[in-house]
């Protein structure tokens, strides 16, 4: 004979993975990244500023000579 079992085990909630061709516009790998998309300078506080873009540490990222 065959006998079911209850299961009581709570079901956890798989995260949504993130797709990977999804492009966060606020991150920068190089100021030529930054240049092209015409958000250069970019100071501290704005969106896209990183210390590793900003070479002379002023406060002011990828600035146009």
């Amino acid at each position: 004979m065959f006998k079911a079992s209850s299961s009581t085990a709570a079901s956890t909630p798989t995260p949504t993975p993130t797709p990977s061709n999804v492009i966060d516009i606020d991150k920068y790998k190089s100021c030529a990244e930054v240049k092209a998309a015409g958000k250069a300078p970019i100071r501290t506080g704005e969106p896209g500023y990183s210390s590793s873009l900003d070479r002379d540490g002023d406060g002011i990222a990828c600035e146009i000579n």
